[in-house]
């Protein structure tokens, strides 16, 4: 178990920006990254803060910049987000052409920028209200992201930290065309993972990056902030966003299961969704041998240097059936467009009976031999 030397009146927000100024010796605030999905969360995020509207549209960045530099709370909104990066980013606006042609300046042909824009991590589209922008000292909870501007020494120490409360080693990062503060904080909420990224040429500059700074992203959500409910009733506990231990006398044992199960009931549905992270999206026309080839110069594959994961979306079954002793795996053959290829999920079998008409699907790419037959086969996870 991990033992907490504080308490939890003294775990604050407020303290955690303290100690992260002092000990990194950050030069400017760490910013608080809330997401209000309904009119009653902006309405108590109003309440419990002293917010600043802008009198008109600006970048995401330019919202951080008033948090992180001088200490001011922002509630933006759709009507006061200039940048469409962002709007794409918090699904306020759909992939068009436009968006498209506007990449193009990074991108070989139109057909990669959308691919690329597609790819990005996005809020679902229509379902995000506001955005909450605070230094992370003036928060009154926990936000769902702390989003900090590091020089390359203070990252690593992050870091580094962060990997060994997480158990976590390597650390996966996620760099994104023309989003690192946007779909940066996206990416770290959707994911509820760390993640460390350059800036892109539009926080450079209207997010006054001059010094080259880089993005730190780590997730607010913390199993802590449960704990912290049942604090008269233990003698001590700690942990970290994975797991948590705790010490306490046999009587309070009824008690404090009540409680902490009224603190997770409270907890947002995105908590209890599991994430599954990928390297890249692609779509089936992509899987080749010649694509697998490619990958296998990078084997062996194993512990510190896992397979890479694809996502592909907007895929259909046309086959799916339990396999295996007692149906334990899901055989799968999947279309997308006129291409179609087989796929394994091991220990899916039940999902035979259940699948929908239309899936999005994360697997490795692989090759299956079936009765001298070698194909191309879809580990889907």
């Amino acid at each position: 178990m991990s033992h907490c030397p504080y308490t939890a009146q003294e775990l604050t927000p407020a303290f955690m920006e303290q100690v992260l100024m002092k000990e990194l010796r950050l030069y400017h605030h760490p910013v608080g990254v809330t997401f209000l999905f309904s009119e009653d969360e902006v309405a108590q995020y109003r309440a419990q803060h002293s917010c600043l509207v802008p009198v008109k549209p600006l970048t995401f960045c330019q919202w951080e910049i008033a948090a992180r530099m001088q200490g001011k709370t922002v509630l933006g909104t759709v009507d006061k987000l200039f940048c469409t990066n962002a709007q794409v980013s918090f699904g306020w606006r759909d992939i068009d052409d436009n968006e498209v042609r506007s990449q193009l300046k990074y991108c070989r042909s139109e057909e990669q920028a959308r691919r690329f824009l597609e790819a990005k991590p996005r809020m679902p589209l229509g379902t995000l209200r506001a955005v909450g922008v605070a230094p992370l000292g003036a928060c009154a909870s926990l936000p769902h992201v702390v989003h900090m501007l590091c020089d390359s020494l203070q990252a690593y120490h992050l870091a580094v930290d962060y990997m060994a409360a997480t158990d976590t080693h390597p650390l996966p990062t996620q760099i994104l065309m023309s989003s690192s503060s946007c779909g940066g904080s996206v990416c770290c909420y959707q994911t509820a993972q760390f993640n460390y990224t350059t800036p892109c040429s539009g926080s450079y500059n209207a997010g006054k990056m001059e010094r080259g700074e880089s993005n730190v992203f780590i997730p607010g959500v913390h199993i802590h902030e449960c704990l912290k409910t049942c604090d008269d009733l233990l003698l001590r506990y700690g942990g970290h966003e994975q797991a948590a231990g705790v010490t306490l006398e046999a009587d309070r044992y009824e008690a404090f299961s009540e409680r902490l199960q009224a603190a997770v009931a409270r907890a947002e549905e995105s908590c209890f969704v599991p994430a599954q992270p990928y390297d890249a999206e692609l779509t089936l026309s992509d899987c080749t041998d010649a694509l697998l080839d490619e990958i296998s110069r990078m084997a062996p594959f194993g512990c510190g240097n896992p397979a890479p994961l694809f996502l592909a979306r907007g895929l259909h079954p046309e086959e799916r059936r339990a396999v295996g002793a007692e149906g334990a795996h899901l055989k799968l053959t999947l279309r997308q467009g006129g291409r179609m290829l087989g796929g394994i999920a091991f220990s899916q079998g039940a999902l035979a009976a259940t699948l929908p008409d239309e899936v999005d699907a994360v697997f490795s790419l692989g090759r299956n031999t079936f009765r001298g037959v070698t194909s191309l086969q879809l580990d889907v996870r």
